[in-house]
């Protein structure tokens, strides 16, 4: 999405709107260094407000012979696909129906599917991609007959064909999508068919991508990784403290794990997120800054003496803000973990690979009611 960076120059609010009013002029200089410097310093530093590091103790002191206070590190193994065919066949599915529609609640155990895909759970949470996607391809009905063209609904099916401009809007979804839209984030895919005929089985392709990773073990810091994405700068550890900077379009793409001593890692406990400016925004603030400085000299040589003289400058001379586009937008993470850092692993991606499966569910014939069965 791109945006501007709205700034109300400060001399709109600092100055009262009095027409050709004489100024104070030491009020005016005072008024004039602040704004100057406050430009000059956001500039400087990159980013609106200043970055304060605060150290973050964990919860419960640290203990290296406490399992809780470590987390596995992903699997650098080809992925199991029977063992991910084994994890769907073995869903737990709740069904009901309510005429015209025969609603699946598929529970998605995003635990074990992590595990399986070998990654952690907050990734899954935070990359939608890496989901299932549940399409029924086949339903037999009661009667015997096979139907192949499966009309039914499921929140992506809706994403895929109800977005627009990269956003579903509730308001333009019917009743039913927005009551299948509503489920994203709960513990369950769902997919609703609509038919009014009673159903004996359903088959539902699974379309899952599958992803690959490079780790890069980094030991000394600060230290600078070039990626296709742009730079990810690591720039110290403090103690159970990382603090790095990376595009905002890569942040949740990548898995980072900082190392104990002994090679283990260990646990987060908190991340803080502070977006910062890019280089265009950086040059913007510091043209504010000029024009600050030049204003600034002007009313000490009583060039400028009157506030709507100081007004006409800002309006003839002030640089249009940059457009800014959030997923470049640069970040400064701050990671906390259970432990004291001693190395840390970045798990770059890599191309995805795409694998099916199949789910094959016998429909209760409880219509009405809902029923759990476990495959």
């Amino acid at each position: 999405m791109i945006k501007a960076l709205a700034y109300l120059v400060c001399f709109i609010v600092c100055f009262p709107q009095q027409a050709n009013a004489t100024t104070d002029k030491q009020r005016l200089l005072e008024e004039l260094q602040s704004s100057m410097t406050y430009m000059q310093e956001v500039a400087t530093r990159g980013s609106l407000e200043p970055i304060v590091f605060e150290a973050l103790k964990p919860p419960h002191p640290f203990d290296p012979k406490q399992a809780q206070h470590f987390m596995p590190l992903p699997a650098q193994t080809q992925h199991n696909i029977a063992a991910l065919q084994a994890f769907f066949t073995q869903s737990q599915v709740q069904y009901h129906y309510q005429a015209p529609y025969h609603f699946f609640n598929i529970e998605k155990k995003e635990d074990e599917l992590a595990s399986l895909l070998h990654v952690n759970t907050p990734f899954l949470a935070k990359n939608p991609s890496f989901q299932p996607i549940f399409i029924p391809t086949e339903m037999q009905e009661i009667k015997g007959n096979l139907e192949k063209q499966v009309e039914y609904f499921s929140v992506s099916k809706i994403i895929a064909t109800r977005q627009l401009d990269g956003e579903v809007w509730p308001h333009l979804l019917s009743e039913i999508e927005q009551s299948v839209y509503a489920t994203q984030n709960e513990p369950y895919s769902q997919v609703v068919i609509e038919t009014d005929k009673p159903l004996k089985r359903v088959s539902f392709q699974i379309e899952l991508s599958l992803p690959h990773f490079t780790p890069h073990k980094i030991e000394h810091f600060p230290y600078t990784l070039a990626t296709p994405w742009g730079k990810i700068e690591l720039l110290q550890v403090i103690g159970n403290a990382l603090i790095y900077r990376l595009p905002k379009d890569i942040a949740d793409k990548i898995m980072v794990y900082a190392l104990y001593q002994d090679g283990r890692a260990l646990a987060p406990i908190e991340t803080l997120r502070h977006p910062l400016l890019t280089e265009a925004e950086k040059a913007y603030h510091h043209q504010l800054a000029n024009l600050f400085t030049e204003v600034h000299r002007l009313v000490k040589l009583d060039k400028i003496k009157t506030e709507a003289e100081i007004r006409q400058f800002f309006q003839s001379r002030q640089p249009f803000p940059p457009d800014v586009d959030e997923n470049k937008q640069p970040l400064q993470i701050t990671s906390y973990y259970s432990g004291d850092i001693t190395k840390v692993i970045l798990y770059l991606p890599e191309p995805t690979e795409k694998q099916h499966f199949r789910l094959d569910y016998s429909v209760p014939q409880v219509l009405g009611e809902e029923t759990v069965r476990e495959k």
